[in-house]
């Protein structure tokens, strides 16, 4: 729902709200799973597609996340999020030249490209 949003030429705010609805709902649900970090990742790049601000609370809670036990391209997504350049280009230099292609494919590349040229 994400890139079908990205996609669009002209916003349909209804999408992206959709989009926030169910990534809440899957939150409410699934929080304790191993791969809840993505759910968390992805409600924060909606709301900066919205042209939200996040709030000290959310950006403390990007931060504890990014200093948890999760991967490498998870951290890249979360500082990407927090427009830690410096930090976040230190994440994506781990990834392997693969792993880097099959980033270029998720939603939070198009807010990568957003905040660094490295990205084009």
């Amino acid at each position: 729902m994400i890139m079908a949003y990205d996609r669009q030429v002209k916003k349909d705010i209804r999408l992206i709200n959709a989009a926030l609805s169910l990534t809440n709902w899957l939150i409410s649900k699934y929080s304790e799973t191993e791969h809840s970090y993505i759910y968390q990742i992805n409600k924060y790049q909606i709301l900066l597609r919205k042209n939200l601000s996040l709030t000290s609370k959310e950006i403390n809670e990007l931060l504890d996340l990014s200093e948890s036990d999760i991967p490498a391209n998870a951290k890249w997504a979360i500082l990407i999020l927090l427009k830690d350049v410096t930090r976040a280009e230190r994440y994506w230099n781990k990834l392997t030249d693969e792993e880097k292609l099959e980033h270029k494919k998720f939603p939070i590349y198009t807010l990568a490209k957003k905040i660094s040229s490295k990205y084009e």
